[in-house]
C-alpha cells in the first residue's frame, strides 16, 4: 500500500500501528503479506516502509526472507526505477530469490558420494573386463599350445 504523506502520523511506531490496524480491518487473513510505504512531506525524501503479515505468510517470509526482501528493496530503491517499479521489482526479485533452492552441505556431499560411487563402479567394471581378457588370453594360449603339440 502506497500512502501519501499523513501529517497525523509523525512517528515510525504510529505508522507501524496504522499498518497493523489497516491490515486487521481490511485483510485480516493469515496468508497475506502487506507492504506499506508512507510518503513524506517532501516527496523526494524516502518514506517509512514496513510490512504486516498473517501467520501463514510469515511462515514463508521468515526472518531470512524478510532480510532478503529489505536488501533487495534497498537496491531497487536507489536504482533508476520509479517508486511503483521499485516496489514491484522488490517483490518479484524476493519471490525469485526465496523460491530458489540453494545447495546445502548435505546436497554437496550427496553429489560427491554419487561421483565416488560412479568412479568405483567404473573401476570395478574395468577390473572385471581386464581380468576376463587375461583369462581369455590364457585359455587361447592353452588351446594354441594343445593344438600345436604333436600327437605321438
Amino acid at each position: 500500500m502506497l500512502l501519501d504523506y499523513r501529517p497525523e502520523l509523525t512517528t515510525d511506531p504510529q505508522k507501524q500501528q496504522f499498518a497493523e490496524q489497516w491490515y486487521d480491518e481490511n485483510i485480516g487473513g493469515t496468508t497475506s503479506f502487506a507492504f506499506f510505504y508512507f510518503g513524506e512531506r517532501n516527496p523526494d525524501d524516502v518514506g517509512f516502509m514496513c510490512y504486516v503479515g498473517g501467520a501463514e505468510a510469515l511462515g514463508i517470509m521468515d526472518s531470512e526472507a524478510v532480510d532478503i526482501f529489505w536488501a533487495i528493496c534497498d537496491q531497487e530503491w536507489y536504482s533508476d526505477a520509479t517508486t511503483e517499479d521499485a516496489i514491484a521489482n522488490t517483490f518479484n526479485r524476493t519471490a525469485d530469490r526465496i523460491m530458489t533452492k540453494t545447495a546445502t552441505k548435505a546436497d554437496n556431499m550427496r553429489v560427491v558420494l554419487i561421483i565416488i560411487l560412479v568412479i568405483v563402479i567404473a573401476a570395478a567394471i574395468i577390473y572385471i573386463m581386464n581380468k576376463r581378457r587375461k583369462q581369455e588370453k590364457e585359455r587361447n594360449e592353452e588351446t594354441r599350445r594343445i593344438l600345436e603339440t604333436p600327437l605321438e
